[in-house]
């Protein structure tokens, strides 16, 4: 079996394992500017189409029906899918569908075949097709084939990548006295259904020599806030986790909000208040779970900036200092 990564993402602009280029990656970024002009529901479709197109297309060549739905996880209102569910040609593209929208997410496999789902629109598949014939099939709908063994399989966990990639990230926790302002995000294949920071994301080009402007633009699109409604902002934690083929680069900024500044609300979930105390009992992501248990009983007393290594275990944490 071949495997391959299939994208919408152009590889000459990846430098050093960094897309260096800024585009749209989910559906949460339809009205939003990119290159120059809005980014369209139509717009959408259209590359959403695409996706599906190619996927139906390599499963009816590879005659890998029916397909088995692996590892479901439902975040839909109403369930459409079931664990181990054989998947036919006429369900393809509603399950296709509803991955690439964040409405569920699986796995989906037959013997010698199999079409795995990352976040951000890129995708996964295995099958007998020569890398020549991937990437003139993929090329048919304007995507981009690269051989790489996926992320996603049962047993990856257990073996080094053959590939890592970069990905930095940032987030912005707001304190008020004993209580931090927390954002339930919902539906992102990344973090969906836990409490992260009140503002964050991912790093745009421009950005990856600036945390401090990435934050501050996720800030201002996610809260409304701006650098004059805070006090002492500052990057407290540096964080790498291992996940997914990736190394995963977290800048993690604490700051206070001046009085009678409020934050709106957020198109990325739900933002609330929670105690200091009350933290260790929220459904978190592993490593913002780690930085905040380290600030409630270390980091709050410090003016320190420290770096801190993922693990499964939990995270080791060293200040940081110049020499």
């Amino acid at each position: 079996m071949h495997e391959y990564r299939v994208t919408k993402y152009d590889p000459q602009y990846r430098v050093n394992g960094v897309y260096t280029r800024t585009e749209w990656t989910n559906i949460a970024d339809v009205g939003r500017m990119y290159d120059g002009r809005i980014f369209t529901m139509a717009d959408y479709e259209r590359a959403e189409q695409q996706h599906i197109d190619f996927l139906s297309a390599l499963a009816a060549r590879e005659g890998a029906f029916p397909l088995t739905l692996r590892s479901l996880e439902d975040r839909s209102d109403e369930t459409r899918w079931e664990e181990n569910q054989k998947i036919m040609p006429a369900d393809l593209s509603a399950i296709i569908r509803d991955v690439l929208r964040e409405e569920c997410w699986c796995r989906l496999e037959a013997p010698g075949f199999f079409i795995h789902f990352g976040y951000e629109y890129y995708m996964y598949v295995g099958c007998t097709h020569t890398t020549e014939a991937m990437a003139e099939l993929a090329g048919a709908y304007a995507l981009f084939a690269e051989p790489m063994r996926s992320p996603y399989h049962p047993d990856a966990v257990d073996e080094p990548p053959a590939t890592v990639d970069l990905r930095p990230m940032t987030a912005l926790y707001l304190t008020r006295g004993e209580e931090i302002l927390l954002l339930y995000r919902t539906g992102s294949r990344v973090v969906g259904n836990s409490y992260t920071g009140a503002a964050g994301g991912h790093m745009e080009a421009d950005e990856y020599n600036s945390a401090r402007a990435c934050v501050l633009r996720e800030l201002r699109e996610e809260t409304g806030l701006t650098p004059d409604d805070l006090t002492d902002l500052a990057m407290r934690y540096v964080t790498l986790r291992l996940k997914d083929g990736e190394i995963r680069q977290n800048y993690y900024f604490f700051a206070g909000l001046r009085p009678g500044c409020q934050p709106g609300e957020s198109n990325e979930g739900r933002l609330e208040w929670h105690h200091l105390d009350a933290l260790a009992a929220l459904p978190m992501p592993h490593t913002a779970k780690q930085v905040l248990m380290h600030y409630v009983a270390e980091g709050r007393f410090t003016q320190l900036l420290y770096g801190g290594v993922s693990a499964a275990d939990g995270t080791v944490f060293t200040p940081m200092t110049e020499f």
